[in-house]
């Protein structure tokens, strides 16, 4: 098979519903806000409350798949690409994380864990360059932004904290959906050289 390019997908938001969870636990506010810091607004017992739910290896586990995320990584698989999976999960979740790819059948060639991505930024975007990346699926506005920095396109998840940025993908009625600003188009026509 000839390689077409490399693509990263992040796990949390694109492939895995950890905000579902996370809703669960601490409520539906402030959706909108993609830091949690910020959606508990300066409660400093929540935020550590939060801290250490979102570092907990256990919780991982047991989220279920963003619909339509999985299928739209294999979808690159299909096309040709090398796929990273790219998470700021910590390091202590790399064994509850490959569980979780084995439990739902989610392809890739390389796993990568990287610090905080909303801190580590820069990291990140050399990382991704390094592996030359030329496609980053994330759910993150912060770290899409800056991967362009690398030269590395971006293709935002569609979540409710980064309505304001595009080219967006979605999945609706069993297909994705790829949206230009205002003009929304069949993923297939991505596809096109």
């Amino acid at each position: 098979m000839i390689v077409r390019g490399t693509v990263a997908f992040d796990i949390d938001g694109v492939l895995a519903d950890f905000e579902d969870r996370y809703c669960q636990e601490f409520g539906y506010e402030n959706r909108h806000l993609y830091k949690l810091e910020e959606r508990l607004e300066g409660d400093e017992r929540a935020i550590q409350k939060a801290t250490k739910f979102a570092r907990d290896p256990n919780i991982y586990y047991g989220l279920e798949p963003v619909e339509g995320g999985i299928e739209f990584l294999r979808s690159f698989m299909e096309h040709g690409y090398y796929v990273i999976i790219a998470t700021s999960r910590p390091k202590v979740c790399e064994n509850v994380t490959r569980r979780w790819l084995l439990r739902y059948c989610v392809p890739y060639m390389k796993l990568a864990f990287v610090n905080s991505k909303a801190k580590e930024l820069n990291e990140l975007g050399q990382l991704l360059s390094y592996l030359n990346t030329s496609i980053l699926v994330d759910d993150n506005p912060g770290v899409l932004e800056e991967c362009q920095n690398y030269y590395i396109n971006p293709l935002c998840w569609k979540q409710p904290w980064n309505e304001h940025f595009f080219p967006k993908v979605w999945w609706e009625n069993g297909k994705v959906v790829f949206q230009k600003f205002d003009e929304t188009h069949n993923i297939e026509e991505y596809w096109k050289d």
